[in-house]
């Protein structure tokens, strides 16, 4: 629908998209308001009025009410709101929903029509964006953006409930149009490119929360044309949304109104057509009624029925709609839903049989659909017949032929013959609305000792046609609630089991009771008095068997019902006898037996230990172990139980640690566990547990079995006993882990070690247990020897304990271990432990001095080390004294004339180590050696080493010559070195 303002008024055109065709609509009446609409902010669209609302965003706000079938401004109204924007039609409320920025926020209005009264639905914030928004009209969900700049946001309101959801989105800044794809069930939106040539179609998933391409126009639009098509499709125009018989249609115009652009979704072909002067458009739905199906078709021709319609386009609203059956007028038209219509006919709508149209027409239009009357009956008179048979009943109805043959058949449809569960009677017609019969003879004639109307028993009627022409037989309908005849009784004569269970469960209730009927002698029952029925039970030798439960009974309607017969033992024959004990004349009727001879096990109830569990030795599987049976209420196997049963200790046990022996644990897991299959599946009624162990020796334990909701079972008190020998464990010492130890003296708290079972338990027994030192936990291959490790390293242990108190490790080391073995048990590895130098016993040699030149400094000083015991460098800070020896001599410290024999005789230890790195020595010899020596410690020699003469750099003259005359000799000759 095209909306053209052409000089001051509106003018309306409704174009076919599909043709192109357009049809304009003039208005008559006062045109002063039209005039005034000169801001037009929105337009809406009521298809069930064919109104057109046209609001401007003056202030104040105008409303325009346009009647489109009658071509008259029908109504106009001024808001006192100003600025109402965004504006659409709620079908089913016939409301208009509308915006209006309010500040910072916005506000969603609910306008009644005609009205005109205005309330906020909700309010959110945000400021609206003006002409953006859509509305679903099936599930009334009203879209609009708020915000601007950088970022935007999509609302949506539920119409319904006032709910507000936002959905933001940086891309949603591009959004130019949005429009409700019903097809697609989401928002149809024209985003802006990033050119800003054509715009792209895509689809906003609501649910979902995902944002689709549906269509890049610039792929189908030439570059050449595409700026003559950004042109039609501006972002300043008005967009829409037209579903069409081949799918949806996008619609715009250009910004001046010249013309407006239609783009195909389905073809993606645009169409320019030239129209002056639009201001906008609204789509129009295709809501031309149909009708599906009519539910029922055949139409009773003697009483009024309801016909359910089901089609499309009846109104989300009520369009009171009016329909024909056959050209008349039905009873009424219940408007449901816009799918549904129910259709009341007429009693007596059509005097003969065969098909009619029905007709339902609304809004101006009409469709219809096929029917069918059909012959039928609703009431007998009279209800209530004599036992003897033979009296007269008169069929009421429509549709009986002159001529047809009628046939009567009370308590029965067509079956097999002799079945007697019917009787046939010949029917006369009397006229088209009414047949007689007879009562069917089917009980003695004899008196009801009880008031007349409560002897009966209800027989149902069958009415059946056979048209002369030959056609087939066929059963005529009767309309619903129509009655039956009621045929008195005849006296009680007889005890009859008419139904018994299938399936007997011992102890359990029946699915499907025993029925014991009190009849006449003609088998029927007799329900005109109350006599009380009473059970018992024999073995087929004619002993006596006992059952509980329900054993009396009183009758209702002439049946006593048995479905609490509680047998107590299965797989035994039953007989049970039921008698009459009280009622009219019950010693004159003979009590009537039937066999049991498949009774099962009850209903699973409990379980029961079979066999206790016994032989347990700790961290082992049990020697005997325990068997659990599933058993009824009456101690019945029950063999097709098909749960798992389950098995834990008992909870709050007083389990006696100490007892017997004096048994200890020792498990990172704590005291008592449980292992193995603890949960078994039944076999045949029984579950046998196979590798059950508990860990902890001890006394006093007990098992609970479970099998999801029957009575758990406790196994009685049991012990468990220490197993045979298995492994080592540490119960004490070279605690804290990571320990220092000095070398050379005892680890202490010495090193305990117990002899343990599978379940870790205290296994009094000896044995020989041997310790071994190794450097790192992860090689433990790798021991250091026993000259590492001093004192006692194989004890014999004494009950299952053995003490290493005498351990002494020689070297000092970080992350020393322990490992205790003994023959044909799992060994034990201690944690790290860390052992440093002992106290100072002795001065040893940490590097020999080397050979040198006397005078000079050795090229390879000596260094002394303060040591413990176990020649381990101690961490010692005191000064060391050395001197030089040759051979067994200590040689002076320097010459008579003062030559220093020796440099560097003292030196400070430093963490026990003392450096010489200055010494040299004056005097030659091949067997010098230095010794070292300190307070209170074992003085060291070095090996002896070679200090030779030095290099020739002056004379010396060790004698002067003396006595010396005239050219003879000195006495006394000069001696020179």
């Amino acid at each position: 629908m095209i909306v053209q303002k052409i000089g001051p008024e509106l003018s309306v055109q409704v174009l076919n998209v599909d043709t192109g065709a357009a049809r304009p609509i003039s208005f008559s009446g006062d045109k002063t308001d039209m005039a005034n609409a000169d801001h037009i902010s929105s337009f809406a669209f009521d298809p069930h009025d064919e109104f057109l609302y046209v609001a401007s965003s003056s202030t104040p706000a105008l409303v325009l009410a346009l009647d489109l079938g009658s071509g008259r401004l029908n109504s106009t109204t001024t808001l006192t709101l100003g600025n109402v924007w965004n504006l659409a039609v709620l079908e089913a409320t016939k409301q208009l929903l509308a915006v209006r920025p309010f500040g910072f926020s916005t506000q969603v209005l609910a306008i009644g029509v005609p009205s005109w009264n205005v309330s906020v639905l909700n309010e959110t914030s945000g400021t609206v964006v003006r002409g953006i928004y859509a509305l679903d009209r099936e599930r009334g969900r009203y879209f609009f953006i708020v915000g601007g700049g950088a970022t935007r946001s999509v609302v949506r309101v539920d119409s319904g409930t006032g709910k507000t959801e936002k959905w933001g989105l940086t891309e949603f800044v591009g959004i130019e149009s949005m429009h409700w794809d019903e097809p697609r069930q989401g928002l149809l939106c024209v985003m802006a490119t990033e050119t800003g040539q054509v715009p792209t179609l895509k689809i906003l998933d609501w649910e979902s929360r995902s944002v689709r391409t549906l269509v890049d126009i610039a792929e189908f639009v030439p570059p050449i044309d595409q700026q003559a098509f950004r042109a039609t499709f501006s972002p300043l125009s008005r967009h829409g949304l037209v579903q069409t018989s081949s799918g949806s249609v996008f619609v715009s115009r250009d910004p001046r109104g010249s013309s407006i652009g239609l783009f195909d979704l389905a073809t993606h072909l645009s169409t320019k057509l030239t129209l002056p002067d639009v201001v906008g458009f609204v789509s129009v739905p295709d809501i031309r009624f149909s009708l599906l199906e009519a539910v029922p078709r055949d139409i009773f021709m003697s009483a009024s029925v309801s016909i359910t319609v089901t089609g499309q386009n009846f109104g989300k609203r009520d369009l009171h709609p009016t329909a024909m059956i056959g050209g008349v007028a039905v009873q009424s038209v219940q408007w449901q839903s816009d799918t549904s219509v129910l259709v009341f006919t007429n009693p007596g709508s059509s005097a003969s049989e065969g098909p009619a149209t029905l007709t339902l027409m609304a809004r101006g239009g009409s469709d219809s659909l096929e029917l069918n009357f059909v012959p039928s009956w609703h009431t007998l008179t009279p209800v209530l017949v004599p036992a003897r048979g033979g009296g007269n009943v008169t069929v009421v109805g429509a549709g009986f032929l002159l001529k047809a043959t009628y046939e009567c058949s009370w308590g029965g449809q067509d079956g097999p013959t002799g079945s007697g569960s019917r009787v046939a009677v010949r029917a006369e017609r009397v006229s088209s609305t009414q047949i007689k019969c007879q009562s069917p003879p089917w009980i003695h004639p004899a008196s009801c000792s009880g008031p007349e109307s409560a002897c009966h028993s209800d027989v149902p009627l069958f009415l059946y046609e056979e048209r002369s022409s030959g056609t087939s037989r066929r059963l005529l309908s009767s309309v619903p609630g129509a009655p039956s005849i009621r045929i008195i009784e005849g006296h009680a004569a007889q005890l009859s089991v008419v139904q018994s269970p299938a399936i007997i469960m011992a102890g359990a209730d029946q699915a499907r009771p025993f029925r014991v009927a009190v009849q006449d002698a003609w088998g029927r029952d007799v329900g005109h008095s109350n006599y009380t029925v009473a059970v018992r039970a024999y073995g087929s030798g004619g002993e006596n068997r006992t059952i509980s439960g329900q054993t009396v009974e009183e009758t209702r309607a002439g049946v006593a019902a048995f479905g609490s017969i509680h047998f107590e033992t299965s797989t035994r024959t039953y007989v049970l006898q039921f008698q009459v004990i009280l009622g009219a004349g019950a010693a004159d009727i003979a009590p009537v037996s039937i066999a049991v001879s498949m009774v099962s096990s009850g209903a699973a109830s409990q379980l029961h230990v079979r066999v206790e569990p016994g032989a347990a030795l700790g961290g082992t599987a049990m020697g005997v172990m325990p068997q659990i049976s599933i058993l009824d209420a009456f101690g019945n196997v029950v063999r097709d139980w098909s749960r798992p049963v389950s098995v834990v200790l008992a909870p709050n046990t007083n389990i006696a640690l100490s007892a017997p022996g004096n048994w200890s644990f020792y498990s990172q897991s704590g005291c008592c566990q449980l292992s193995g299959t603890t949960s078994i599946a039944v076999v045949n009624g029984t579950a046998t547990f196979t590798d059950i162990a508990i860990s902890t020796a001890a006394r006093g334990y007990q098992l609970l079995f479970s099998s999801h909701t029957l009575v758990p079972a406790s196994s009685t008190l049991f012990a468990v006993s220490p197993g045979p020998p298995a492994l080592l464990y540490m119960v004490s010492g070279l605690t804290p882990p990571g320990s220092l130890f000095l070398a050379m003296e005892p680890l202490l708290p010495a090193p305990e070690i117990h002899v343990l079972d599978a379940g870790r338990n205290l296994v009094r027994a000896n044995a020989t247990v041997n310790a071994t030192l190794h450097s790192d936990a992860s090689v433990l291959a790798n021991s250091l020897g026993d000259d590492i490790l001093l004192g006692v390293v194989a004890e014999k242990s004494i009950n299952g304990v053995a003490v290493f108190d005498n351990l002494l490790v020689v070297k000092r080391r970080y992350a020393y271990v322990l490992v205790f073995r003994s023959p044909g048990l799992q060994s034990f590895t201690s944690w790290s432990f860390n052992v440093r130098p002992g106290a100072p016993t002795a001065l040893g040699v940490l590097q020999q001095p080397s050979d040198g030149i006397a005078t000079l400094v050795l090229s390879v000083g000596p260094v002394a080390a303060v040591l413990d015991a176990g020649n381990n460098t101690a961490y010692a800070t005191m000064h060391i004294n050395a001197s030089v020896w040759i051979g067994g001599v200590r040689i002076a410290e320097s010459f008579s004339q003062g030559s220093a024999l020796v440099d560097q005789l003292q030196a400070t230890a430093s963490v026990g180590v003392a450096r010489f790195d200055a010494m040299r020595v004056a005097v030659a010899s091949n067997a010098i050696r230095v010794q070292f020596s300190a307070a209170g410690l074992r003085a060291v020699f070095t090996d002896p080493f070679s200090v030779r003469n030095s290099v020739a750099v002056r004379l010396f003259l060790l004698q002067t010559p003396l006595g010396s005359s005239g050219g003879l000799p000195f006495q006394q000759q000069p001696i020179v070195d």
